[in-house]
């Protein structure tokens, strides 16, 4: 049998380039959307700081202005819950660990420490508070529902400043420029990590706060708090809040303590919000962050000298 040659007639052409054009079009339409949510998740990771190796810069917004016992000598901070924040106050023969009403600023329960101790930082782990005392190894557990003095420890470190934890482990500071993991059960010390920007050791880390796998941490006598990473102790970022005792400064007031260096951070989870407040201020803040840039060549001396305190200090 003889078979007939096929010819295509011209509307069967037609419709063929059709579908040839709409597949392409579906498919380049799908390229790009893959591309455009590469580039937004870009352009979030950039928002955050975790897209460069670069330190970024970090400035702020003041959400709410909350008071603040004037009379605290501000050394750990913590948000437990219930708008309720938990706090240890330094001094000796004064320090206290309380736990402080977020709304009204005044304290519901306070547990004063022995008079020849001066209480450090504070960390909530497994129902105990962990307190740090000033030039001792000595550390002591507050029941945390009734703030009642349930034993002591001992880190081991040569001082006690600052402390966070992960619930993995706890992250004390000594003075120095050292993060040191301890044991949250044992409080012994397992290993350590030193803090470094653009090489040079970062002295006088100390109230800490752990914030979504980062370390935030003062700087003793610096009104900035720098983004550390945990596991290699590079700064990530330095956020300024210089803006904030100053504006205490300008409002003065007859009947205040000296306002002092900014100290505390505290991190709300649950509901993404942070607070800072310093010694002896009146007033506590719930800030937001905003990204102001990577810190380029040519800044990195400004913020050494604004943010880091020289070496040649003592304390």
């Amino acid at each position: 049998m003889q078979m007939k040659a096929f010819k295509l007639k011209p509307y069967f052409l037609f419709i063929l380039l059709g579908l040839l054009a709409l597949v392409f079009i579906l498919h380049n339409g799908r390229t790009s959307k893959v591309i455009s949510e590469r580039s937004r998740g870009v352009r979030k990771r950039s928002a955050l700081g975790k897209d460069s190796d670069l330190p970024r810069l970090y400035k702020y917004r003041v959400l709410n202005v909350y008071n603040h016992d004037p009379f605290a000598f501000t050394q750990g901070l913590l948000h437990e819950k219930d708008d309720m924040l938990l706090e240890s106050t330094g001094h000796y023969g004064r320090s206290t660990v309380r736990r402080v009403d977020l709304k009204t600023g005044k304290p519901i329960d306070v547990q004063n420490v022995p008079k020849e101790h001066f209480a450090e930082g504070l960390h909530l782990h497994d129902g105990a508070l962990q307190l740090l005392t000033w030039r001792t190894p000595l550390g002591m557990r507050f029941d945390s529902d009734t703030l009642a003095h349930v034993g002591n420890f001992s880190t081991g470190l040569k001082d006690g400043w600052g402390l966070t934890g992960n619930g993995t482990h706890v992250v004390a500071t000594d003075s120095g420029s050292t993060l040191f993991y301890l044991n949250p059960t044992t409080l012994f010390r397992e290993g350590e990590v030193p803090v470094t920007f653009h090489g040079r050791p970062v002295r006088w880390l100390n109230e800490l706060e752990f914030i979504e796998g980062e370390v935030w941490a003062n700087v003793f006598m610096r009104d900035c708090i720098a983004r550390i990473d945990p596991d290699n102790g590079n700064v990530l970022g330095w956020v300024l809040l210089q803006g904030l005792r100053q504006n205490l400064l300008q409002q003065g007031g007859q009947n205040r303590p000296g306002v002092d260096v900014l100290n505390g951070i505290a991190w709300d989870p649950a509901r993404k919000r942070i607070f800072v407040t310093g010694k002896y201020w009146p007033e506590l803040y719930e800030v937001e962050l905003y990204d102001a840039g990577t810190i380029a060549a040519e800044d990195t001396p400004e913020i050494i000298r604004v943010c880091m305190v020289p070496e040649k200090w003592n304390i």
